[in-house]
């Protein structure tokens, strides 16, 4: 979103990855995926080892909780101090400074990275320093995290890296492993990365954003940066929750996507009325058909 506003497109842009639904309900489901693809590491990890979590966004958050849930011992950090602060108090959790007080603790074995950053810069120089075993994970939609790492890891290589399989390099003190190429530790190339009801949620943005704009007048006055309509944001997630599991998420979150106020609120991008989604939801559907056809 940052990005894009950078590059100051000459068209309007409609942003469903920045709406309430999704970064507010993806998250859950997108950690039980990851922690369902650590479960093929456990061999390799010990359940007494502490799992270091960079970057407590959506997602590195939800790994957290599922992570405190399985009783493992969690490192945290991020370049935001206020979003470490509920975890302050929190039962077998450390808040640390920075990613090299993570890699550089022994005790830590499974780093998940959550930032979609390149992190690994952080720590290379200081790869001598490093004992034990380290697993690192990436947890974003990119291939970035641990981009430093496996170049200097190319480097001293005597054959080309394979960018789809795990990649291991061994110092004189530690044991390294990258999961998936640095690729999403949960993006295994299965058809079905996220269990498809939960990824349900993604894809029913996605084609609401496309009615969206298929069905939006642009004149002069249209902003650059729409906000996903929250009528499409509440429909999307009223037909969702139905096959969710009880107890993932709690009454009062649902009971927020209720609020058209509420997911206006806490969307990013600029409220813009389109008048056929206004219709669509509160009018008669079969004449606003009859008028598109």
């Amino acid at each position: 979103y940052e990005r894009m506003k950078d590059c100051s497109p000459c068209y309007p842009v409609i942003f469903p990855a920045m709406s309430y639904a999704k970064r507010e309900l993806e998250s859950p489901a997108i950690s039980t995926a990851v922690l369902h693809q650590v479960e093929r590491l456990s061999s390799d990890s010990s359940p007494a080892s502490a799992c270091g979590v960079v970057g407590i966004g959506a997602v590195g958050d939800a790994i957290v909780e599922d992570l405190l849930k399985r009783d493992r011992k969690v490192v945290i950090t991020d370049i935001d101090d206020r979003v470490l602060s509920k975890f302050r108090d929190r039962k077998n959790v450390e808040v640390v400074g920075s990613i090299v007080d993570i890699v550089l603790r022994e005790d830590v074995e499974l780093v998940f990275g959550c930032t979609g950053s390149d992190i690994s810069k952080a720590f290379v120089n200081a790869m001598r320093f490093i004992r034990g075993k380290k697993i690192f994970c990436s947890c974003s939609s990119g291939n970035g995290e641990w981009l430093t790492l496996l170049k200097l890891i190319q480097e001293r290589s005597e054959k080309p890296l394979n960018p789809l399989m795990d990649i291991s390099f061994a110092t004189d003190q530690a044991r390294l492993l990258v999961v998936n190429g640095g690729h999403p530790i949960n993006h295994d190339r299965e058809p079905w990365n996220v269990p498809a009801k939960d990824i349900a949620l993604t894809q029913g943005l996605m084609f609401g954003a496309i009615v969206d704009a298929m069905t939006r007048y642009v004149d002069p006055k249209t902003p650059l940066f729409i906000m996903l309509d929250p009528l499409i944001q509440r429909s999307v997630v009223d037909s969702w929750k139905k096959d969710q599991p009880s107890g993932r998420y709690s009454e009062d979150l649902w009971e927020q996507f209720s609020h058209l106020a509420t997911i206006r609120k806490r969307s990013s991008g600029e409220y813009h009325m389109n008048p056929f989604i206004e219709e669509w939801f509160r009018g008669d559907k079969k004449t606003l058909l009859h008028k598109l056809r």
